[in-house]
């Protein structure tokens, strides 16, 4: 795929590809493994860890099924008395994006995930990053459905095209840490001349992108 350097909308089949690619990036899942990771989601969303013996009551399966399946997949981390503190994007251990929920705070592992993870857990979240070329301070609103922005001047998100063994061996390596909020066009540019092969978007197309991508990967559950 050709990296995108404008900032106009892209065309349906760019975003076809880049959700494409994404999805492709991870497993498949049944029905039962969408509703675990749903499930997951959820719990992590509090903003502590998960122990297995509680998801799996809330799943409905034996907690050594579970964990068979949580140690298969990719992008899932556990602390040392095996319970779950990072999954697909969300973390309860600090990172470099906030996200402020109602009643609990976690954190995500790069930009993009503040933008699909509102829609699973079905919350308003309030995120703070740092541009990484400004080292400007960018805070955003993000709805199930929408994302809002108050400052004149939109950050833009850099991309990278997903690579599923590179993310099978280090997903924040590979992927989240090429995936940024930056504060302006100004600092895109200068993102797009230091990292060439890097995709640049706007957060209307990032946001529509994880949309799409939810719609994909947990078919089951939205529609």
């Amino acid at each position: 795929m050709t990296p995108v350097t404008h900032f106009t909308e892209l065309e349906s089949t760019q975003v076809s590809e880049i959700v494409k690619m994404l999805v492709d990036a991870f497993p498949a899942l049944s029905r039962s493994e969408q509703n675990l990771a749903l499930t997951l989601y959820l719990q992590l969303a509090k903003g502590q860890a998960v122990q297995i013996d509680s998801l799996a009551t809330l799943v409905s399966l034996r907690p050594e099924q579970v964990l068979s399946k949580l140690k298969h997949w990719p992008g899932v981390f556990f602390n040392k008395d095996q319970c779950v503190i990072g999954f697909w994007g969300l973390s309860v251990q600090k990172m470099n994006y906030l996200m402020k929920m109602p009643n609990s705070i976690c954190y995500a592992w790069c930009a993009w995930d503040t933008l699909f993870i509102p829609q699973l857990i079905k919350q308003i979240i309030e995120v703070t990053s740092v541009c990484p070329i400004s080292s400007q301070s960018i805070q955003l609103q993000i709805f199930p459905t929408e994302v809002l922005c108050t400052e004149k001047n939109k950050p833009l998100v850099s991309f990278v095209q997903p690579d599923r063994k590179k993310l099978e061996n280090n997903i924040i390596q590979s992927f989240c840490h090429s995936v940024y909020f930056l504060s302006n066009r100004a600092a895109a540019e200068k993102w797009i001349l230091e990292y060439p092969n890097s995709i640049l978007l706007t957060l209307s197309q990032a946001f529509e992108i994880g949309q799409q991508v939810n719609q994909q990967r947990y078919s089951n559950f939205f529609k």
